[in-house]
């Protein structure tokens, strides 16, 4: 009798010895042989190991021959990060970084005096974006370079070899701090791979590669650590829909203008400010995205091409309303008043009109002041900067902007015209 046929006949007997609810006690007779005690004493210690062999002997009889059991899902490793992983990308990028010193000469209305001219040294850092010199840097690193009191000024850089140049600023932008260089070299020049900046997340690994206080090739390491940062500087300019990524790693005087790379040895930001005080190692950088598209801008056109839609938008805010309430007797709109008990006082919940360029894109449209922009192209916008980037540099393009008006919401399409900024943007 096989295995399976045994189990078959054994099975439904066990199956009604366990269903009773009384014991049995056995008292084999001295003629009993040790083999069938073991047979007919059902022992608690041994029912687990009969059970585990029955049920699989009863389910092996019912299985069809030649069958497969489906595959196991198998969960890939945890990915560990190896102990060069920083140093692998930083050798990938570190031929690419250059160093920046600006040295400025200014006249001296006591020269004939005999005494000394005055002489400003600042370094800043940048990384080669083309294989024919072209680098790239922030616009305050090579910034007053054109003042009427120099007398001899120069850009110096110096790259990875040591090998050092004079360079040509060819554009600027000062609304977005960005600006482009140029070498003259005698080979051709390692240009950096560029990542994208759009797919990137807070928590990631990022390691800022530059000359801080003068110390060339020095790379710090840290995360990111949010993606969109909006921050108001008080420039007076339009930053064109510029969100920072803040970074949470040590950034200092001369970094500025140096990339940021991922863990891939790919750019994802140009490292541009910290803060200053009592704060320890918040940094930001400018998205590499977004640097992009200012870059071809310059090159192609000498300036950036910013959209100019017409309209003046204000935050609007529970403390905003507040403070208008408390000078006024205006009344927001009831579907305001209720979107804002559901926010803090300082959090937006959209973007009012508060005047329309007459004849501008916004007037055309049929925009009204009061309308509150909720979104454009489909993207949420709280902040004039969202809003900006919402656009995209989109110029001469239909654009959808969904607004609301009292109860109802309607969709508005504008045609966008290029902004010409031509005192912040210029090609040299």
């Amino acid at each position: 009798m096989t295995f399976q046929r045994a189990a078959r006949v054994v099975t439904p007997a066990l199956r009604r010895l366990l269903s009773r609810s009384y014991s049995y006690r056995y008292y084999p007779s001295q003629s009993t042989t040790s083999s069938q005690a073991a047979t007919k004493l059902p022992i608690l210690s041994t029912l687990p190991v009969a059970l585990c062999g029955i049920a699989y002997a009863d389910a092996s009889s019912y299985e069809r021959p030649n069958s497969e059991l489906p595959p196991m899902a198998v969960k890939p490793p945890p990915q560990i990060l190896s102990r060069y992983a920083v140093a692998d990308a930083v050798e990938k990028v570190i031929p690419s970084v250059v160093n920046i010193r600006r040295v400025i000469t200014r006249r001296n209305l006591s020269r004939f005096l005999f005494e000394p001219e005055s002489v400003e040294v600042s370094c800043g850092s940048g990384f080669f974006i083309s294989e024919d010199g072209h680098i790239l840097t922030n616009s305050h690193v090579v910034s007053n370079m054109h003042d009427e009191t120099m007398e001899d000024s120069y850009l110096q850089v110096t790259i990875s070899t040591g090998e050092t140049y004079v360079a040509k600023v060819e554009a600027t932008d000062k609304a977005s701090d960005i600006a482009i260089i140029k070498i003259n070299a005698e080979k051709k020049t390692p240009q950096v791979k560029l990542g994208d900046s759009d797919q990137l997340r807070a928590g990631e690994f990022v390691v800022a590669v530059g000359s801080p206080l003068t110390l060339s090739n020095s790379c710090s390491f840290g995360i990111i650590s949010t993606i969109h940062r909006d921050l108001a500087l008080g420039t007076g300019e339009s930053s064109g829909g510029l969100t920072y990524l803040q970074l949470d790693m040590a950034i200092n005087q001369g970094s500025s203008g140096g990339p940021c790379i991922s863990l891939d040895g790919e750019v994802i930001g140009i490292c541009s400010m910290k803060i200053a005080g009592d704060a320890e190692g918040i940094g930001f950088a400018i998205p590499i995205k977004y640097a992009q598209k200012v870059v071809e801008d310059l090159q192609q056109h000498g300036y950036v091409r910013r959209p100019f839609v017409g309209l003046t938008l204000v935050s609007v805010t529970p403390h905003m309303f507040e403070d208008i309430r408390k000078d006024t007797n205006y009344r927001p709109p009831r579907w305001l008043e209720a979107e804002m008990r559901n926010t803090n006082s300082a959090k937006s919940v959209g973007l009012m009109v508060h005047n329309i360029t007459k004849g501008g894109p916004g007037d055309r449209a049929g925009l009204r002041a009061g309308d509150v922009v909720v979104a454009v192209n489909n993207m949420r916008t709280t902040t004039t900067s969202e809003f900006l980037a919402a656009l995209n540099f989109q110029v001469h393009k239909d654009c959808q902007i969904k607004v609301r008006r009292g109860t109802s919401g309607r969709e508005e399409s504008i045609t966008i015209r290029p902004e010409v900024l031509r005192a912040t943007n210029r090609r040299v």
